[in-house]
């Protein structure tokens, strides 16, 4: 069943990217806009890769919609970004599964598609998840919801219109061609933002001081990512998309039990609050999550 073995690799490689991630983003580049547009250049690797390897399709529109959907990745993953750098690794990774709760709603605007009642309680589930890992202790009796909860909701609505963009277009479009125009999007995206003079002045003076090692940790993660994905790939080509789809939910488990393991040989490369209350809060939040998911898999599809 190598199936399993690349449905379960993929999140392991997006956990350890969250690691990375939120390591970079805190302690080595700590404007997140820098670091989303220097995330997108390196886009250009994986690229090069499957114009060498795999025929790309230009067909029209399929290609102007594959394109649209790597821009909206851009502004999905500097929320992200930004949720990040402020917040535990673990709750960010949790709340970016929270997008399929847009998915459902803008499939029944669009496309007319309703819920059965099981969807619908996975629906339920993913929002009380959301808000119990968005809710932690702050002090003895005091409780408060972590600020970054909004800029992940603008992640999710943006993760949502692209999951839509490619479910419509991957009906006439094969998969290797649409990643590679969402690529060339992403990329023209990160170019975009240059044009801004004040991000291309911050982007410019921070990349002349970032050192070798630290340019090597951001090609590390993003070549950890782009694992993931190519696990989660071979994973659809094998087995449900179903399936597979609600297994990559296991995210933010594996995100947590890294940490986990790391601070336990004395290893704590990120802050995260791995002892009472808030644990327990998480630990019970990521499995509603994994169950919400599972219900509504259908929908990423």
């Amino acid at each position: 069943m190598l199936w399993i073995f690349f449905a379960i690799l993929g999140p392991i490689m997006y956990a350890i990217n969250n690691i990375f991630d939120k390591f970079i983003l805190t302690k080595l580049i700590k404007n997140a806009y820098s670091y989303n547009i220097l995330t997108m250049m390196f886009d250009l690797i994986p690229l090069s890769i499957l114009l060498i390897l795999v025929p790309i399709s230009n067909a029209f529109p399929w290609n102007l919609f594959g394109f649209l959907g790597g821009i909206l990745i851009v502004p999905a993953l500097l929320f992200y970004d930004i949720g990040m750098k402020n917040e535990e690794a673990s709750r960010v990774a949790s709340l970016e599964y929270i997008y399929p709760i847009f998915v459902a709603i803008l499939a029944f605007l669009f496309l007319r598609e309703t819920l059965n009642i099981l969807e619908y309680l996975g629906v339920f589930l993913l929002i009380i998840g959301a808000i119990l890992i968005s809710y932690k202790k702050v002090s003895v009796k005091k409780f408060a919801f972590s600020p970054v909860l909004i800029l992940l909701l603008g992640y999710s609505f943006f993760m949502a219109i692209v999951s839509m963009i490619a479910k419509f277009t991957l009906l006439n479009f094969d998969f290797f061609s649409y990643y590679a125009w969402s690529l060339i999007g992403s990329f023209s995206d990160a170019v975009l933002m240059l044009l801004h003079k004040k991000t291309r002045t911050n982007f410019v003076s921070g990349i002349n001081i970032i050192s070798k090692k630290t340019l090597a940790y951001v090609f590390t993660t993003c070549s950890v990512f782009y694992i993931g994905d190519l696990s989660i790939i071979i994973a659809f080509s094998l087995a449900s998309v179903s399936i597979v789809s609600a297994l990559t939910s296991l995210q933010p488990f594996f995100t947590l039990i890294f940490i986990s393991a790391l601070s336990i040989f004395g290893i704590r490369p990120i802050k995260e609050e791995l002892v009472g209350t808030n644990l327990r809060l998480k630990i019970i939040a990521i499995g509603l999550i994994f169950i919400g998911v599972y219900l509504i898999s259908s929908l990423l599809i």
